[in-house]
């Protein structure tokens, strides 16, 4: 699960910072988008008993065949991002319906849809869209395609992707505001998350001590700003007496010897001297507190 959440963040990350030569390349779409999404749902793109490109039908040639016990299960059409899908979908069902392959899955690396072509017509299962949905949304439907499930393909699967702590107003999602995170009274063990800040920028952490790092990076320019430097002993501009500092930049260090509630509690601090309301930063992925 932490690699489907880790894969679909750095997809969306992908998007926003390569759209441009993504829109232009299809098969650089499918390099930097689809492919570490197929092999974090468990289909080894390197071995052909899984995934097999091009595939040669008589209606023409797929861009994946992906196989369970020797037989295609779903063929998959891939575009350059930003297809209109609209005008490609039906290519694929010839595909499908002509060979036999009961599941067809169509995408640009942003938009997923899968189809299930044992239905007149072609039942669609799901869509999702990857730059707009949350993570906890677009993994939890995904997994539809998880290989280990497999022959079974249905959004209907396990609630896998569940945050351990209290939801934000959206009890559907994982998403958190740090503000709200603080003032949670539990011990945290492990966190796999995006974090955004109110500016649109993004970062992402698997460790607490990543968390607080983050923060103090993005918070940076407003402290000095506000001549709010050093703050105590957790940025200082000497590595003196740190016990685990981490350079922010050629000037300034942060303490990184933390647990996950002080790490929560100094991203706080430091939002606060900068100016920024905690409930303005949220994270959003995986977070397990202690049992």
């Amino acid at each position: 699960m932490d690699k489907l959440i880790d894969a679909i963040s750095k997809v969306k990350d992908r998007i926003q910072k390569f759209g441009a030569q993504l829109r232009q390349n299809e098969m650089l779409t499918r390099y930097v988008l689809i492919d570490p999404i197929l092999r974090a749902l468990g289909w080894d793109t390197e071995n052909p008993e899984h995934v097999i490109p091009e595939i040669s039908t008589p209606q023409g040639r797929p861009d994946y065949g992906l196989y369970y016990n020797g037989t295609p299960l779903v063929m998959v059409e891939a575009k350059p991002l930003g297809t209109d899908l609209n005008k490609v979908r039906d290519i694929g069902f010839q595909y499908c319906w002509q060979n036999k392959v009961p599941y067809f899955v169509l995408t640009d690396g942003n938009v997923w849809e899968l189809y299930d072509m044992k239905e007149l017509g072609g039942n669609n299962i799901f869509r999702i869209q990857i730059s707009e949905d949350t993570l906890g949304d677009s993994a939890r439907k995904l997994l539809a395609l998880w290989r280990p499930a497999m022959p079974n393909v249905s959004e209907k699967f396990p609630e896998l992707v569940i945050s351990t702590i209290q939801q934000p107003p959206k009890p559907e999602t994982s998403k958190i505001s740090l503000k709200d995170l603080n003032q949670q009274n539990v011990t945290y063990t492990k966190i796999s998350a995006k974090i955004y800040f109110p500016d649109g920028k993004t970062a992402f952490t698997e460790t607490w001590q990543g968390l607080a790092f983050e923060v103090a990076k993005w918070a940076l320019p407003k402290l000095k700003e506000l001549g709010k430097l050093p703050l105590g002993r957790l940025i200082r501009d000497t590595k003196t007496k740190m016990e685990k500092p981490k350079s922010l930049d050629k000037d300034w260090f942060l303490e990184t010897f933390l647990s996950a509630k002080d790490s929560v509690r100094e991203s706080v601090r430091i939002l606060k001297n900068a100016g920024i309301d905690p409930a303005t930063v949220f994270i959003e992925g995986r977070i397990i507190k202690k049992m």
